[in-house]
């Protein structure tokens, strides 16, 4: 039996002070973030939680496809940035930050961010011990309102119990789930999980950008590995070495050029193999 998403029994593993918020839960919709959008042109959007079984048009960055079956967690959330003490280190940093927070404090399992916003975990399959596999992507995004404040949306995805063979078979060896985790627990509901994302989420709005950056850091998987980094179409071998301030990464490319990064997509290599 599917385990679906319950809006009261969110609220209730919250508590009455979140009640402040307005969440709406689909069976199916193209994107949650989409959905989000949608509302704040129509000045509707304020402290609002969206969340669906399944995607059909899910995305992550870059406009990649998001693969979305029954059994994810397919949230977005809307902010006001103007309340947001620092929207820029918010948006870049506390996502992830949540999203570990959530996994490690809910199922006992510790995950690692992956440069810049996606999350792995260590998973050990058959030949192949501690294999690092994606369980999870986000995707933030700014949009105006009708009164043309800022918004920040955050969308989230994660492979909760999610049946790997429902993926595309393209992205099932480097895709892994939290399933072996939640499968035949009725303790461990997809709702209370939701809540504890929302709670961790929520709690990072008031964090400075020193405390926000720090635990990034030390949550990340990548510093002081070899990388592989794909930008523009074009491939370069280098060492990942800091985090910047600005959210960037800091690379020094096999010739010594020390660089910064902005958007693209790194992997880790090892003897063996990329992650």
């Amino acid at each position: 039996m599917t385990d679906t998403v319950n809006v009261h029994e969110i609220l209730n593993s919250l508590g009455k002070t979140h009640f402040q918020y307005n969440i709406s839960v689909f069976d199916c919709v193209h994107s949650t973030n989409d959905i989000a959008k949608e509302l704040i042109s129509s000045g509707t959007a304020e402290e609002l939680i969206i969340i669906s079984q399944k995607q059909s048009g899910g995305r992550g960055r870059n406009n990649k496809t998001f693969s979305s079956p029954e059994g994810g967690v397919y949230i977005s959330f809307v902010y006001n940035g103007n309340k947001l003490d620092d929207k820029q280190s918010f948006s870049m940093f506390a996502p992830c930050i949540a999203v570990c927070k959530a996994i490690e404090n809910y199922l006992g399992v510790y995950p690692q961010i992956k440069w810049p916003n996606d999350i792995m975990l260590d998973i050990t399959i058959p030949g192949l011990t501690g294999a690092s596999k994606k369980i999870c992507g986000i995707l933030t995004e700014t949009q105006g309102g009708s009164t043309f404040s800022e918004h920040i949306i955050v969308g989230i995805g994660i492979n909760y119990s999610t049946n790997l063979d429902e993926l595309p078979i393209d992205i099932r060896q480097t895709a892994g789930t939290l399933r072996d985790y939640t499968f035949n627990n009725s303790n461990k509901t997809i709702s209370k999980f939701i809540s504890k994302l929302i709670d961790e989420l929520d709690s990072l709005c008031i964090r400075p950008h020193e405390w926000l950056l720090h635990e990034y850091k030390m949550r990340t998987n990548i510093l002081d590995k070899d990388i592989t980094v794909f930008t523009d179409g074009q491939k370069a071998y280098a060492k990942a070495i800091d985090i910047c301030e600005d959210g960037a990464l800091l690379i020094r490319k096999t010739n010594g050029e020390i660089t910064k990064i902005y958007a693209g997509d790194v992997s880790i290599r090892t003897s063996h193999r990329e992650e």
